[in-house]
């Protein structure tokens, strides 16, 4: 709006100045009209040129007229432009103030606007950060949610697991109960069948035992036997020696020509049946390293036949003694080679040494 008037206001100044510049122009040119007007033409010749003081001075007076009716235009065009000028110095003043008020206000309403450019800015950051947050929650929660399910597959998976886990070891549990049942019951019949062996054993020893019950006893009533004959043979070889010794008193000697009846066996006889009886025992004794250095005396009853008749042992090592004891038992005697020697070993003892 200012530059404006002052736009207006240069354009009337301006054209004052050409009205003024015209009308100066016209003057003169009227002027020197005038004067050719009046001035005569003879020709090739001008006589002289009459100037009338009046006419001149009438100009000048229009003249002057004019200038001052031109100043006075002029004057009244600069109080009007004066005039102008300090109405629009006002309006201009009071256009700047109003210019600053609006520049206060557009100042104002730029830092408003700046102000709620700032809060939308601040809001659309807000926003943005909301939703950058909201993406990110919902990306979390996109997360958490896939890592619920990855969960919860991975749980099923791992209740799969368990559970077939859990039936192969129920599987495996109930094989190993039924491979363990059977156990049971093959162990049981295996027991069962024992307890039938060994009962078959122990009907078997009870019968075993019978018989060698029986077997000692008809050993025990044949020693008696044998002892009943033997006291028989010596009491009938007592009474041969009683007869003999009569005859040989009665007939003197006459009879000293007969062979005389061998009253013993000599010490050399008795030491080899010795020897043989104890390499019988020896013969049936398996762990003689075990028991080498110990001894145990044995005392054995044999029959005229070689039969083994009673077994005791004496001093010695008791397991020594308790195993050769068994042994002996089980060795075949010699045969005493005459009645003479067996009177001496019938009842024979052994100082048994394992080699």
């Amino acid at each position: 709006m200012s530059i404006k008037n002052n736009l207006n206001l240069r354009l009337s100044v301006i054209l004052s100045l050409i009205l003024h510049i015209i009308l100066l122009v016209v003057i003169c040119a009227s002027a020197v009209t005038n004067m050719i007007l009046n001035s005569g033409d003879n020709g090739n010749t001008v006589d002289a040129i009459m100037v009338d003081p009046k006419v001149i001075s009438e100009q000048y007076l229009r003249q002057q007229s004019q200038q001052k009716a031109i100043q006075e235009l002029e004057t009244q065009r600069e109080q009007q432009a004066q005039q102008r000028d300090r109405e629009l110095r006002q309006k201009q003043a009071e256009e700047q103030q109003r210019l600053k008020e609006l520049e206060r206000e557009r100042l104002a309403s730029l830092k408003t606007k700046q102000k709620e450019t700032e809060a939308a800015k601040q809001a659309e950051q807000a926003k943005l950060r909301a939703e950058q947050e909201a993406a990110k929650t919902k990306a979390r929660l996109e997360e958490e949610k896939n890592q619920a399910l990855l969960a919860k597959q991975k749980a099923i998976e791992e209740a799969e697991k368990a559970k077939l886990e859990a039936k192969q070891l129920q599987e495996k549990a109930e094989k190993a109960a039924k491979l363990e049942a059977e156990k049971q019951k093959q162990r049981e019949e295996a027991a069962k069948l024992e307890a039938e062996k060994q009962k078959q054993r122990e009907e078997a020893a009870k019968i075993e035992a019978e018989k060698q019950k029986q077997r000692e006893e008809a050993e025990r009533l044949k020693a008696e036997q044998e002892k009943q004959k033997q006291l028989a043979e010596k009491k009938k070889q007592e009474e041969q020696l009683k007869e003999q010794q009569s005859l040989d008193d009665i007939l003197g000697d006459l009879t000293s020509s007969k062979p005389k009846i061998q009253k013993g066996a000599s010490s050399e006889e008795i030491d080899k049946f010795k020897t043989l009886v104890h390499n019988a025992i020896a013969s049936k004794f398996i762990n003689s390293k075990t028991y080498r250095g110990k001894n145990c005396i044995i005392k054995i009853m044999i029959a005229r036949d070689g039969l083994i008749l009673d077994v005791s042992t004496g001093k010695g090592d008791p397991v020594l003694c308790r195993e050769a004891m068994a042994v002996t038992k089980k060795a075949t005697m010699p045969k005493p080679s005459s009645d003479a020697l067996y009177q001496q070993v019938k009842n024979v003892t052994i100082d048994f040494r394992p080699k």
